[in-house]
């Protein structure tokens, strides 16, 4: 049930246009994948997701992409490789921080 409407809304965001959409819910999807345990099928997704944020340049989607993997490779034990997802995810934030408030840190 959750996969059919989250393809749905896939194929809308894609008719639309909506990058930011569609990596949204790459990601929705990967984590159903996840749940079902069908790894490939979930880092398909998780990849997709991850790929289209930075596609776009989009801080905010690049950083929910790679907790999303972090989190995965956590799940799976995968434990170095979250480690890694999750410490690009912060300097990805970190980043934005600084644009946003004007003030530079070596990362």
């Amino acid at each position: 049930m959750a996969l059919e409407e989250f393809d749905k809304s896939l194929a809308i965001y894609r008719g639309s246009g909506d990058r930011t959409g569609e990596a949204l819910i790459h990601g929705h999807i990967g984590n159903v994948w996840k749940n079902k345990g069908d790894r490939p099928k979930a880092l398909e997704h998780l990849h997709a997701s991850l790929a289209i944020s930075r596609g776009i340049d989009s801080p905010d989607e690049i950083s929910t992409a790679l907790y999303k993997l972090g989190h995965y490779h956590e799940d799976v034990g995968e434990f170095d490789s979250a480690l890694a997802h999750y410490e690009e995810c912060l300097a990805v934030e970190q980043r934005t921080l600084d644009k946003e408030s004007g003030s530079v840190h070596p990362i």
